[in-house]
């Protein structure tokens, strides 16, 4: 992937952030359907390689994955198309640290998701998390109210929860999304 990959205590994984809201077909051969993402405020329509590519991602998958299932597909030049997305906010990359993730935290938000996800098998400080994200403030903000109630710092409380809010992304317990507007009941 472009640029080193962050350090973290975990091993890093590419996340989708955006809602997908499908494919757009155009007449012809199929070359030119475009693929709908919601982002924030903001809408993108991806050329549907890319948009495919950027789909592979919502399950939280380790770079090497993402490189491998690109040149599966032949896209041409894997590394580009992943950079591409990551310099628009669609993907980014997290490792369970706060000091490498931060960034992310302070303008994504968790958008839970009722999917029939088994959140009954999260840690404590996970579930809390998910708990409080309530699709509006930010993924820092929850971290931060979560290790206030726990008299932890965000540090500890986030690499506590990494394991389990990732699972959430795998499991489809949540999204992450840019968020629109700081919200009065965010810390």
């Amino acid at each position: 992937m472009p640029g080193a990959e962050p350090a973290g205590p975990g091993p890093a994984v590419c996340v989708t952030v955006g809602v997908p809201l499908g494919v757009e077909r155009r007449p012809g051969d199929g070359e030119t359907d475009l693929g709908l993402v919601r982002l924030g405020a903001r809408f993108w329509r991806l050329p549907l390689l890319a948009y495919e590519l950027w789909l592979s991602a919502a399950a939280g998958v380790p770079p090497p994955h993402l490189r491998e299932w690109g040149r599966d597909r032949e896209i041409e030049d894997v590394d580009e198309a992943v950079g591409w997305l990551r310099r628009r906010g669609l993907l980014v990359v997290l490792t369970g640290g706060l000091a490498a993730d931060g960034p992310v935290l302070r303008t994504c938000r968790l958008v839970p998701a009722a999917s029939g996800a088994d959140l009954v098998h999260l840690d404590a400080m996970a579930y809390a998390i998910w708990c409080c994200s309530d699709g509006a403030c930010s993924l820092s903000s929850a971290v931060d109210r979560v290790a206030a109630e726990h008299g932890t710092s965000p540090a500890s409380a986030y690499e506590a929860a990494w394991p389990g809010l990732a699972a959430i992304l795998r499991m489809g317990g949540g999204r992450l999304d840019e968020v629109v507007a700081q919200c009065s009941s965010c810390p």
